[in-house]
């Protein structure tokens, strides 16, 4: 999903998948903790995440 649209909140993740929203916290865990998603402030709402790939 996130190589269709580069920044994307967790909630828009578990819309978009139709995912529980455990199962993508626990996924976006893992993929920050690799490298492979960036973690940064939503600039609307600095309450929320959004996620975006890592460059490479």
């Amino acid at each position: 999903m996130l190589q269709h649209r580069s920044q994307q909140t967790q909630s828009e993740l578990t819309e978009a998948t139709s995912l529980s929203a455990r199962t993508i916290r626990e996924a976006l865990g893992q993929l920050v903790e690799t490298g492979r998603v960036v973690e940064e402030r939503c600039v609307r709402d600095a309450r929320k995440r959004v996620y975006s790939l890592a460059e490479e």
